[in-house]
Order: structure tokens, then sequence, then C-alpha cells
């Protein structure tokens, strides 16, 4: 698979890959309940990080909502155009990605989690 796709679908995948091992094997939660978790988790990191990069800036509230909108549509088409290839690198996750990812992707959302509700 080509490198530059597997950099884009790096934060779909591992989003969803992270729930799913987080959800023990439950057979009831579907797969629309484990992407949607997993967006959850990619939009607290990224809102996190926005928050911080526009405070630091001193930008006002416009660019902190236009650069989340970005980045959430940003993720629904990467989750459009790639179908094929995130459910292909589910299935074998750890043949594409390190196990070191998928901890730092834990890392960066429970960062996020806590910058958020230490700022507010």
């Amino acid at each position: 698979m080509n490198p530059v796709i597997l950099i884009l679908i790096y934060f779909n995948v591992t989003s969803y890959k992270v729930v799913e091992a987080f959800s023990l094997g439950s057979k009831y939660l579907s797969e629309f309940t484990l992407k949607t978790t997993g967006a959850a988790l990619i939009f607290v990191f990224e809102a996190s990080l926005i928050d911080y990069l526009t405070t630091s800036l001193k930008l006002n509230d416009y660019v902190f909502n236009t650069a989340i909108i970005c980045c959430i549509a940003i993720h629904i088409v990467i989750d459009i155009v790639f179908k094929k290839q995130i459910s292909l690198v589910i299935k074998n996750y750890f043949s594409y990605y390190n196990y070191v990812f998928a901890v730092l992707f834990v890392i960066l959302s429970l960062t996020g989690v806590v910058y958020l509700f230490y700022k507010y």
C-alpha cells in the first residue's frame, strides 16, 4: 500500500482500532458506534491542539471554528474516499502500523482531554 495513503488514513484507522480494543469484543457495539467514538477521540485531540495554537498565536474564534470545521471535513472526505483501504488496514492493523502508533494516539487523545478539562 502507498505510504502516503497510510499517513492520510492513520487517525481514522487508529481511532477505530483503539476503540475496538477498549470495547473488549462487545457484540452490542456496531461498526457505526465504534467509528463515531473513534471520531470523537480524533476531534478531542484536534480541538485541543487547535485551541492551544489559536490561544498562543492570539487568533480570534473565527479562525478556531474554521479550523475545526476543516479538520472534520478532511476526516469525513478521507473516510469516504479511502473506505476500502481503511477496512483493509483495520483488519491487518499490525501489518501496517507499529504498536507504538496506537499507544501514541491514546496518549495524544488523553492529553487533549486533560487540556480541554484543565482549560475550561
